[in-house]
């Protein structure tokens, strides 16, 4: 499922995490950084995904979605 997701979004890698018991429910986060020139991370922006999954595969859609949305609200208009 992570393969299907674009994690660089506008010079930024996402990191997705899904968190809970084997057979779920699951809870989602994420932390967004800053690709710098010399291969390095700055740490931009972390947050969690409003609401409780049924996967980890929607536990990370979501988080995707809310950490693209808070990266373009943060940078503007691309």
């Amino acid at each position: 499922m992570m393969q299907e997701l674009e994690n660089d979004h506008r010079g930024h890698t996402i990191f997705l995490h899904a968190s809970g018991p084997a057979p779920g429910p699951w809870v989602a986060s994420f932390s967004a950084w800053r690709i710098e020139p010399n291969n390095t991370y700055r740490a931009v922006i972390q947050g969690a995904a409003s609401g409780v999954f049924d996967s980890v595969n929607s536990a990370h859609y979501a988080a995707f979605a809310e950490a693209r949305a808070r990266l373009d609200d943060l940078l503007g208009p691309a």
